[in-house]
């Protein structure tokens, strides 16, 4: 009887600890391997997807989307070399980069909405609150463990 007792708690605590290290997810979908062109090309795309988009408003998009996958990527690179040389940001070139990226959300909501006819625009800033929730949760996940 002892014995399978022990066996029990030795089981039990076995499982509990291959619960808890497990490898870590890798996140599909990274398109970091692309140039900014081919991402550009897959938002589009993908966009085409949801908001049946004409052949003149995916024009105007590929143009867009590809800018913005240019100035990410040139945007990622700054950051990753700010962060090897160790360099913390003063308050106040944070702040300006904050107001720069705010400025640049303004601007990208004029151009779709020139762009997309309401209802498009609509599904398109719904879309836009949706993801931007899926990353504050993401943030809150790796965070709290």
């Amino acid at each position: 009887m002892k014995k399978l007792i022990y066996l029990a708690i030795v089981l039990l605590f076995s499982t509990s600890a291959f619960a808890q290290a497990g490898p870590e997810k890798k996140r599909e979908n990274r398109m970091h391997d692309f140039t900014p062109e081919q991402i550009a090309i897959i938002l589009t795309k993908k966009m085409t997807l949801a908001l049946d988009l004409t052949k003149q408003q995916q024009e105007g998009l590929l143009l867009l989307n590809t800018e913005l996958a240019q100035e990410r990527r040139e945007h990622r690179e700054e950051r990753k070399a700010l962060k090897e040389k160790g360099v913390q940001l003063t308050s106040q070139e944070k702040f300006d980069k904050i107001n720069e990226r705010l400025d640049r959300q303004i601007e990208i909501h004029e151009k779709m909405k020139s762009l997309l006819s309401e209802e498009q625009y609509a599904l398109w800033k719904q879309h836009q609150l949706k993801k931007g929730n899926k990353r504050i949760q993401r943030f809150h996940q790796k965070r709290n463990g």
